[in-house]
């Protein structure tokens, strides 16, 4: 009887999919494409796994809802998800690249403001003129989650679709939450990181769809990747 496929998905482009084929090659998974490297599907050489390569968030839905078995993704990714989604998703391994901070900036014209503490400061004076805090982000449940936490109450968080770093500029926001790795994009775009703004650190992260993990065949190749 012929294996079914198990479909394993990787990033499709950005700072994840460089080290992900690195990762495979290097536990001899090669990738052997449907037609060139522009692909967006292919198989791995000698083993019956399929490859997709997908948005990131796309593939933390994908696993969530068990249509692929395993994918690599970005760890903040999947926190910035509803815990219904992540409940069904094992994270089998933290991968040593696509390693970056979730962090809070402000303008650095802000020069009163250096911490949450100050923030919740400025928030409450923007209550009393019936103005709330902006921060614009692709992290909505990771910001509010973290607001929350640091006793901001007087906040609303619009989604972020595209350069974050410039919304302050544009004056969308007055903040922003986002990725950082060196912080030369927010230094480039006038703006500067809290003493306590490090939300969460993150790497690419092998996941697994749990009841997948459940078919010897998954738990094959999930054990062959996490060496």
């Amino acid at each position: 009887m012929k294996k079914e496929n198990i479909v394993l998905a990787v990033v499709n482009k950005g700072r994840l999919l460089e080290g992900s084929i690195k990762y495979l090659k290097k536990r001899k998974f090669k990738i052997l494409y449907d037609k060139d490297k522009r692909s967006l599907t292919g198989k791995i050489m000698g083993k019956n796994v399929i490859v997709n390569f997908l948005h990131a968030r796309q593939i933390v839905d994908l696993l969530s809802s068990g249509i692929i078995s395993i994918g690599i993704s970005g760890l903040d990714i999947l926190k910035n998800e509803s815990y219904f989604k992540q409940k069904n998703i094992k994270i089998v391994k933290q991968l040593n690249f696509g390693k970056a901070s979730i962090m809070a900036a402000v303008p650095i014209e802000f020069v009163d403001v250096n911490s949450f503490a100050d923030l919740e400061e400025v928030s409450e004076e923007m209550r009393k003129k019936n103005q709330k805090l902006i921060c614009s982000s692709k992290y909505k449940k990771l910001a509010q989650d973290y607001f929350i936490n640091k006793n901001i109450k007087n906040f609303s968080i619009v989604n972020s679709h595209g350069a974050t770093e410039s919304e302050c500029k544009n004056n969308i926001s007055s903040l922003i939450v986002d990725v950082v790795q060196s912080g030369k994009t927010l230094r480039s775009n006038s703006l500067k990181t809290l003493t306590d703004s490090k939300i969460m650190d993150t790497s690419a992260c092998i996941l697994a769809n749990k009841k997948a993990l459940k078919n010897k065949n998954v738990l094959k190749i999930v054990n062959l990747l996490k060496k």
